[in-house]
Parts: C-alpha cells; structure tokens; sequence
C-alpha cells in the first residue's frame, strides 16, 4: 500500500524478476511494469530493490478490512 496526501492510496505488489511462478500466474496479475528486480547486499544477507510508484490525484482514502 502507497499513499501520498492529495493522491488516491494504491495497493499493489511487486513480483520478483527470478520468480520460477512468474509464468504460471493464473491471476494474470502480473504485468512487466509489476517486475522488480532485487539487488543483493555486499554483505549477502539483504537485498533491496528501486521501484518507483505513479499516484494518481485525488482523495487519501484507506480500505477497509471486509471482515468486522
């Protein structure tokens, strides 16, 4: 979940680019613009990875759990 004040919050996920189920998604949620890439840290214990997130205008406003 990202949000910005003046932006609409957007709830997404990034999928890692080595993912052996990339190609099996049977959601076809999985886009190219929703594969990042990780980095591995010189340490080789952490990773991280840049992706950069476009907000559109409007209301911040966050979901509410379905369930009570």
């Amino acid at each position: 979940m990202v949000s910005k004040p003046g932006h609409k919050v957007l709830i997404t996920q990034v999928f890692a680019d080595d993912d052996e189920n990339l190609e099996s998604d049977p959601t076809f949620g999985v886009t190219r613009r929703l594969i990042g890439r990780f980095a591995l840290a010189p340490d080789g214990r952490s990773a991280s990875m840049h992706h950069d997130f476009e907000l559109e205008p409007g209301e911040m406003k966050f979901p509410r759990p379905p369930i009570p």
